[in-house]
């Protein structure tokens, strides 16, 4: 399956730990399109504020972060990364410091900022309007891009997401059942916390297709998306 940069904007929303940006990363393979991760956006924020010691209250200092960082995102394709690409801000790579144990406790916070998220949400829709993107997050079907020709929503049971992180820590003196209990507890509350923020908060989209991968591989949910762009993108001309 081929496809030109410009056919089409994918959007693929779903809660933490969902398997997004993997799907992501493959789709956009497949299909020669731009992979765009929304969160590494807030994570980078969150990294900003961390490094600048800026509180979390300080609503105000989080947004200016944000202003500052928003015209100098830029995502390069990085086919054998973890995450599939490289997050350059200012020309600086931040990539491999955006998953760090730190900024994952923070972002939560970062991304309920109304502020922020304005701001970032600007950004992250002259990206999708471009075309030619597969975008993912938690409303981008709903508030980014509701352009988007495919939307999908993309869970598992938080039971499932949790073990999937457990498979990928290493292997040696973890423990894993006890990495599984704080691992599942953590879904759960980002869960709460980004279904329940009052701006923007994770939902479906009322025409994105849901896609419950609890029992799925990745290849099978990969081919469920390329299938479900060929309906409804290639097919009708994008």
């Amino acid at each position: 399956m081929t496809a030109s940069p410009s056919q089409g904007r994918i959007a693929i929303d779903g809660p933490a730990a969902s398997g997004k940006t993997s799907v992501a990363r493959r789709v956009g393979q497949a299909l020669g399109l731009a992979l765009v991760d929304t969160g590494a956006m807030y994570r980078a924020v969150a990294l900003a504020a961390i490094e600048g010691e800026i509180a979390l209250d300080d609503l105000e200092g989080l947004t200016a972060l944000a202003r500052e960082d928003s015209p100098r995102y830029r995502f390069l394709p990085d086919p054998v990364g973890e995450q599939g690409y490289r997050l350059l801000i200012e020309g600086r790579d931040v990539t491999d410091l955006l998953h760090t144990e730190r900024v994952s406790t923070v972002v939560p916070r970062v991304a309920s900022v109304s502020g922020v998220r304005a701001v970032l949400a600007a950004e992250q829709r002259r990206l999708g309007l471009a075309g030619g993107v597969v975008m993912t997050g938690r409303d981008i079907g709903t508030v980014v891009l509701p352009e988007a020709e495919l939307k999908i929503y993309m869970t598992a049971t938080a039971e499932e997401r949790a073990r999937r992180r457990v498979a990928q820590l290493d292997g040696g003196a973890v423990d894993r059942e006890a990495a599984y209990a704080e691992i599942l507890a953590n879904i759960r509350e980002r869960d709460r916390q980004d279904s329940g923020r009052a701006d923007s908060p994770l939902a479906q989209a009322d025409d994105a297709e849901y896609l419950d991968s609890t029992h799925l591989t990745l290849d099978q949910v990969v081919s469920k998306v390329l299938a479900l762009y060929e309906t409804r993108v290639a097919a009708a001309g994008a």
